[in-house]
C-alpha cells in the first residue's frame, strides 16, 4: 500500500510517496542532514495510507524515528525494566499434552554409586578377572590350485612338423581339416590355422601320438 508523507514545521511543508515504511525510513536516515536544513529539528512528519493517521516524529541527529505521542525528550522515564536483566516468561503448557512423570530413580542408585569395593562403583571396578578376549575367527580355506595345462615333447615338434608343410593358406585349411578329422579329432572344424597351433600347445604327447605318426615324428 502506498504511503502519503508530508514533512512540515510551522512555516513550511512538502509532500511525498513510498511504497512502505521501510523504504520511508530508509529515505529518513539517508537524507536527514538535508530535512533538517528544510525543516529545522522540530520537524513533523505525517503519514496517510495507513488504518489512522499517525503523526511520526523524527530525530534527524540519530536518524530515530517513533510517533510524536511516543517520541522521546529529555531524560528517560524512572522506574523503568532493565532490558538486559529481563527473563522470558515460562512456557505455556501445550493443550491436550499428558504431562510426563520425572523418571524413577533406581532404589539401589547410592550403592551403585558408593560400590561395594572400597567405594569404587561397579562400572568402575578393576580388580575383578578381565573377560577373555574372543577367539578371532578361522582363516579363510587357500585357493584352490591352479591348473596346470598339460605338457610334453610331441606338442613342440607336432607343430613345427606342421608350420614346415604350412606353405600356403590352402594348405593350412586342409591341415586344419586333417587336425579335425574323425580319426584325430584334435581342433574343431570351423578353427583357424592359428587356433588350431594355440590348441596343440596345450596338449599331452599321449593325445598327440596319432598326430606325430601321421607327421612321421620320432620321439
Amino acid at each position: 500500500m502506498s504511503l502519503n508523507v508530508t514533512f512540515k514545521r510551522a512555516s513550511i511543508e512538502a509532500a511525498a510517496e513510498f511504497g512502505s515504511l521501510n523504504e520511508l525510513a530508509g529515505y529518513i536516515g539517508e537524507q536527514s542532514t538535508l530535512l533538517t536544513k528544510l525543516f529545522g529539528e522540530d520537524m513533523e512528519i505525517v503519514v496517510k495510507g495507513l488504518t489512522d493517521t499517525t503523526a511520526i516524529a523524527t530525530d534527524t541527529e540519530t536518524g530515530e524515528t517513533g510517533t510524536a505521542a511516543s517520541k522521546k525528550r529529555g531524560r528517560p522515564a524512572k522506574n523503568q525494566p532493565d532490558p538486559s536483566t529481563a527473563t522470558a516468561p515460562p512456557p505455556a503448557p501445550i493443550p491436550g499434552a499428558t504431562p510426563t512423570a520425572p523418571a524413577a530413580v533406581p532404589a539401589d542408585l547410592a550403592a551403585q554409586v558408593a560400590g561395594a569395593n572400597g567405594g569404587i562403583p561397579a562400572f568402575l571396578d578393576r580388580t575383578a578377572a578381565p573377560v577373555p578376549p574372543a577367539a578371532p575367527p578361522a582363516p579363510p580355506p587357500p585357493p584352490p590350485a591352479p591348473v596346470v595345462p598339460p605338457s610334453g615333447l610331441l606338442a613342440g615338434k607336432v607343430i613345427a612338423a606342421l608350420d614346415a608343410r604350412a606353405a600356403d593358406d590352402s594348405v593350412k585349411v586342409a591341415l586344419v581339416n586333417w587336425l579335425a578329422s574323425p580319426g584325430l579329432g584334435l581342433v574343431q572344424p570351423n578353427a583357424t590355422y592359428p587356433e588350431a597351433i594355440d590348441a596343440i600347445r596345450l596338449m599331452s604327447d599321449d593325445k598327440l601320438a596319432n598326430a606325430a605318426v601321421g607327421l612321421q615324428i620320432t620321439a
